[in-house]
């Protein structure tokens, strides 16, 4: 009996037109601002959609959805410029609607980066500050996206953005920029490199003549210069000599070795040399023999 009477009055309140007694309303806001509208209808307990521009909204982390007894509300976080536009409620025949309007905000610069000097393997730190919280930034290094890494580390905290090296490097050097949306701050990161020096030294080398000797040692860094010579005299890549950079690696060749190629060479890289003695065989045993290899 009680029960037939609940269903009875159930659909008594069907019957009756739901009414809208709190709309929405227009409102402005800025970007990852956050708003909830609200809509309270005359009866309880009904299901009611929500839209956008038409295009009906769902439930998402920047999008809650939300009906408890007469109350419906939608809350928007976050806000973009996409978010704008009209925002309506509909529930079995009672509508609402309201204009969302997103400003952008006023994002400025209130700390520039700095120019600044480090050297070689050192860790060094970029630091910007904009005015507002909550500001999505990116690093660029000569126009190209910085991206985090082993030994890179972006951080934001509160206002302040920073970018930071570790143990960097040469290549780490150039036009380091901040940008966020419109705004934007550059700084030029400027590395000096570490003085080279000799890994593995030359060593005393025996060449039988007429044969190929090759000359070789290890640097600490691929990119430096080096320039070799015979006892004083500066040798060039031609004819019988070959001067190779393969890496780290610096060698030099003598094809055909004689009794002239005797002597001390020098691997000479600026900030550090490395010196050998040449040592030719086998001229006197060819001499008395007359051609190699026959005695």
């Amino acid at each position: 009996m009680q029960g037939t009477l609940c269903s009875e009055l159930c659909d008594i309140l069907l019957l009756q037109k739901i009414e809208v007694l709190k709309g929405l309303e227009d409102v402005t806001l800025c970007e990852k601002e956050a708003h909830t509208f609200e809509v309270i209808l005359s009866h309880s307990y009904v299901r009611g959609t929500w839209s956008r521009n038409g295009v009906p909204l769902k439930s998402k982390p920047t999008c809650r959805i939300s009906a408890q007894g007469k109350t419906h509300t939608l809350t928007l976080t976050r806000l973009s410029l996409s978010d704008m536009g009209l925002i309506c409620f509909q529930a079995e025949g009672a509508e609402s609607s309201a204009t969302l309007t997103v400003t952008a905000r006023d994002i400025e610069i209130v700390k520039h980066l700095q120019d600044i000097s480090v050297t070689e393997r050192e860790t060094v730190t970029l630091v910007c500050e904009v005015n507002l919280e909550e500001v999505d930034g990116k690093w660029f290094k000569n126009s190209s996206r910085i991206k985090a890494g082993d030994n890179v580390k972006i951080r934001r905290e509160d206002k302040t953005h920073s970018l930071t090296f570790r143990a960097v490097k040469p290549e780490d050097a150039g036009e380091i920029m901040f940008m966020a949306e419109r705004v934007s701050s550059t700084a030029v990161l400027t590395v000096t490199e570490l003085p080279v020096h000799i890994t593995r030294p030359l060593r005393v080398k025996i060449a039988m003549y007429k044969h190929r000797a090759l000359l070789e040692c290890q640097l600490s860094r691929a990119n430096a210069e080096v320039t070799w010579y015979k006892r004083n005299r500066e040798i060039v890549s031609h004819g019988k000599y070959q001067v190779v950079s393969d890496g780290v690696y610096r060698q030099l060749t003598i094809d055909e070795v004689g009794t002239s190629d005797e002597d001390i060479f020098t691997c000479d890289a600026v900030d550090d040399s490395t010196s050998c003695q040449l040592f030719v065989e086998g001229e006197l045993l060819i001499a008395v023999c007359g051609r190699p290899n026959l005695c």
